[in-house]
């Protein structure tokens, strides 16, 4: 999948410019104006870009549509909420994308971004927002979808409005009923497993090694690099940069030792597993592939914890995997889950109320 070309230059700042004349009283004709429409926008990007909860917000937004695109089931993806909306009655609010699937599905996507502290902590939405999300979808004789990326553990969850529990004037939904109810296999995601441990072995010239000096420290020049799964050199170039892609982007734990002979830097050893292996199985899941798309992109947008980008110049398919659907490889094997969304999970921290699911109780 691939963005298709604009020109924001030309069109863009006339629209922001447009946009901003309306409620500033500014004209295309007065150069004052235009100047002043160059403060305006200074100014506001100077506050913006201090506000952290806009900047990741406005970033995970942008990052969904990436997502969607790198999973491989849409056909297209188009921003809603851009223009304006002139509606007949009750208010209406565009939700942020209209989604197309390659199986016809059509749905429309609001997307949040919810970084919590703790596991007790409930992601909500206000509920007279949530209705002007579904009139607008109403309208369109379309479906509503919330897509919460749960920042902390890196994880998507797309969920309908039946997933949420009315308290208050909120619509609120916890953690573990989120993961349960989630609905990303409809756009195409999976866990990826595979059998630990996945290592990256970088060896410099043994013959020319140089000693570790009384600091600890020495110097190394790569020479050759060699990917291993359980232990079995992958010299596959397919097994190779799926590997590569699973120890970077992945939630194993990570660990580098160097490899030392007599006193002499040969190289280092980097690792990647999991905490635990489940008894009776021999694999483990690595990560979603959204979680990891998710990884690939922010090292285009995040440095030191802080958004520097909102948006990427690449194509969704260029942080996607995409691993062919018949791979079949003895040295690295894959375990693709599918999973699918429990309705009938209920967190016991509430106490549902009845079938439309109201709760008096929260997390304490």
């Amino acid at each position: 999948m691939r963005r298709m070309k604009r020109d924001p230059e030309k069109f863009g700042v006339l629209e922001l410019f447009s946009a901003l004349a309306r409620v500033n009283n500014l004209k295309l004709d007065s150069d004052q104006d235009l100047i002043q429409f160059g403060k305006i926008t200074l100014n506001s990007l100077t506050t913006t870009r201090r506000a952290d909860t806009i900047l990741h917000g406005k970033r995970v937004e942008a990052m969904f549509a990436y997502i969607a695109g790198a999973l491989g089931r849409c056909r297209l993806i188009k921003t809603e909420d851009g223009g304006d909306l002139f509606v007949s009655g009750l208010p209406m609010q565009a939700p942020d994308y209209r989604l197309v699937l390659h199986d016809g599905t059509v749905m429309l996507v609001e997307v949040k971004n919810f970084h919590f502290t703790s596991f007790d902590e409930c992601f909500s939405i206000n509920e007279n927002y949530l209705e002007t999300l579904e009139r607008y979808a109403e309208a369109q004789g379309l479906n509503l979808k919330v897509a919460v990326y749960f920042s902390r553990i890196k994880m998507w969850c797309l969920l309908s409005r039946d997933a949420f529990v009315r308290t208050g004037k909120c619509f609120t939904i916890t953690v573990l009923s989120a993961i349960a109810k989630n609905e990303m296999y409809t756009l195409g995601d999976v866990s990826i497993a595979t059998l630990p441990q996945l290592s990256l072995e970088l060896m410099g010239d043994s013959d020319n090694a140089n000693e570790i000096d009384i600091n600890g420290d020495a110097s190394v020049t790569f020479k050759t690099a060699k990917l291993f799964c359980d232990g079995n050199e992958l010299l596959d170039e397919l097994d190779q940069r799926i590997a590569f892609y699973l120890m970077k982007y992945g939630r194993w734990r990570q660990s580098c030792q160097p490899i030392i002979d007599n006193n002499r830097l040969l190289g280092l050893l980097f690792t990647s597993c999991p905490d635990e292996v489940p008894s009776g199985q021999p694999f483990a899941i690595v990560a979603e592939m959204s979680s990891m798309i998710s990884q690939a992109y922010s090292e285009y947008t995040v440095a030191n914890g802080k958004p520097i980008a909102i948006d990427v110049i690449g194509d969704p398919d260029e942080f996607s995997l995409c691993i062919p659907l018949n791979f079949n490889s003895t040295l690295l094997p894959l375990w693709r889950f599918v999973l699918h969304p429990n309705p009938n999970f209920i967190d016991t921290y509430f106490e549902p109320l009845g079938p439309v699911g109201t709760s008096s109780k929260t997390r304490t």
